[in-house]
């Protein structure tokens, strides 16, 4: 007897739409993710502007590196779980990622910054494994790209439990990267902001193409 999810990734799979889809999303998610460490490798070679953080000078310096990294790629996994029964959600997710990436590899060139004072660097370890220049980052500021992914997570998981996690570690990681000065105030802020929007794009842009599907 097939199980549920095998039974929506069959139905999922027997639309032509929904297989480019998800070739087409992977396609483009794996490159946006090359781009973007390029990007962030450039950025570390270009001058860019110190902003005055009244917020960020009331704050500590504090090494919370591990934390954060536990808290990004947990709630990943989490995301991929509680998804992993619903196709559709998981591609959603997937795209939107892929759109916020997309925005921040936009916002990063065209505003550069320089790091706050006081900054510890966040070690990524899946950006340093791909990083070729062995930089280590601290000009990938606006938007944070970490506050973005737990929102994103907290927008298209389909578990009403999950939902309230992923809202508190996104409080979780906007308040951390404050605290090791990795990003300014206006870096975390606009991060929710700029993941609902790539979210309602990619709502619309699925509904536009399912009714024209199903007028051709």
């Amino acid at each position: 007897m097939q199980t549920f999810a095998a039974m929506e990734w069959k139905e999922a799979w027997s639309h032509r739409s929904f297989r480019i889809g998800l070739l087409v999303t992977v396609v483009s998610l794996f490159t946006v993710l090359q781009v973007i460490i390029r990007v962030m490798d450039f950025m570390e070679t270009q001058p860019g502007a110190q902003l005055h953080d009244p917020i960020l000078a009331l704050l500590p310096p504090t090494d919370l590196t591990w934390p954060l990294t536990f808290l990004i790629y947990s709630n990943l996994i989490l995301l991929l779980w509680g998804n992993l029964y619903h196709p559709r959600e998981l591609l959603i997710s997937m795209q939107t990622y892929t759109l916020m990436v997309l925005t921040r590899i936009v916002t990063l060139y065209t505003f550069p910054l320089e790091a706050p004072d006081g900054i510890i660097p966040l070690l990524d370890p899946f950006v340093q494994w791909k990083s070729e220049s062995g930089f280590v980052h601290t000009k990938d500021l606006f938007f944070s790209g970490h506050t973005a992914t737990v929102f994103i997570c907290f927008l298209t998981t389909v578990s009403s439990r999950l939902r309230i996690w992923f809202l508190i570690a996104t409080a979780l990681v906007g308040f951390f990267v404050l605290l090791q000065h990795v990003h300014y105030t206006i870096d975390v802020v606009a991060a929710p902001f700029v993941s609902y929007l790539c979210y309602k794009m990619v709502l619309v842009t699925n509904e536009k193409l399912a009714m024209k599907g199903s007028l051709s």
